[in-house]
């Protein structure tokens, strides 16, 4: 089954209207990859993440997300209200790691590559996380 070109328009649309935040993004994956070293160099292992969750709540909170705080599961949550009262947009990413608190979490370039214990594991999916909270301001960018 395909798309009707209704929707398919306003896929197009919500591409074309997505695509200086796209392009912003991508003009601050240097300071993003920064943020994943430095959420990477706090050891979170699996029950333990309690150091990683504080950093990253504060991080949150920086970036203006409202009502951050943590669960009773130790998840980091907030939210950034939408200019309606529609359903939620959920971005996640996980806390922990699989690396015990003995490892050595020290990380290194090699070309275009950062090497080093969980730092795609989840320390992009944390940084990005970031970087959409950063871009989704809620004045210039905002969801529904």
């Amino acid at each position: 089954m395909t798309a009707s070109p209704t929707a398919d328009s306003r896929t197009f649309r919500t591409h074309q209207a997505l695509a200086p935040s796209h392009a912003r993004i991508a003009a601050r994956d240097s300071a993003t990859i920064r943020t994943q070293v430095a959420v990477s160099r706090i050891a979170a292992p699996t029950g333990d993440e309690s150091e990683r969750a504080e950093w990253f709540a504060a991080r949150l909170q920086a970036l203006g997300v409202s009502d951050v705080r943590l669960d009773a599961a130790g998840n980091v949550v907030g939210t950034r209200p939408g200019i309606d009262d529609a359903a939620p947009v959920l971005v996640c990413a996980h806390l922990d790691t699989v690396f015990a608190r003995t490892v050595q979490l020290t990380f290194r370039h090699d070309g275009d590559r950062v090497v080093g214990p969980g730092i795609g594991d989840d320390g992009r999916g944390l940084a990005a996380m970031l970087a959409i909270a950063e871009e989704i301001d809620g004045r210039l960018v905002r969801t529904r």
